[in-house]
């Protein structure tokens, strides 16, 4: 399911559509571990890194370390594949996606 424009989905449709595990992939050839949990804990390569909540449609980091919270705008959101950009930039970008499981 593909939300052509996720301004039509619900906050809680949203996030059960990001729980779950993703993988980032660096522009390095190397990439990360993301784990987005139901209780909204944020985890990268197995170290929480904060939490995480979808409000009014956006999505929000909430770092552990008490930098200010991160909100982007969910430009794509689907099953397999997650785009969105921090407000007020034009970059960075944040593309995850889901591990293709093995047959």
């Amino acid at each position: 399911m593909v939300l052509a424009n996720v301004a039509v989905a619900g906050d809680r449709q949203l996030k059960a559509l990001i729980v779950g595990t993703w993988t980032d992939h660096w522009c390095d050839g190397n990439a990360s571990t993301v784990v987005f949990q139901s209780d909204g804990k944020h985890i990268i390569d197995g170290e929480d890194v904060g939490r995480w909540d979808v409000q009014g449609g956006k999505f929000i980091e909430i770092r552990a370390h008490g930098i200010t919270p991160v909100t982007c705008s969910i430009l794509f959101l689907t099953k397999r594949e997650f785009l969105a950009r921090e407000d007020g930039h034009d970059e960075p970008y944040m593309f995850l996606m889901r591990p293709v499981p093995e047959p």
